[in-house]
């Protein structure tokens, strides 16, 4: 199952985190932006 991860900043590269299925948003800005196409 695709997890969607919220944080500060990361620490894996993009394919580590393509190969494990997460999807990261930095905060706290894209948090308000993924709430709101939730929404919708």
């Amino acid at each position: 199952m695709p997890s969607l991860q919220f944080a500060p900043t990361k620490y894996l590269d993009q394919e580590t985190l393509h190969r494990r299925r997460i999807t990261f948003q930095q905060l706290p800005f894209e948090i308000y932006e993924s709430v709101e196409k939730l929404e919708r």
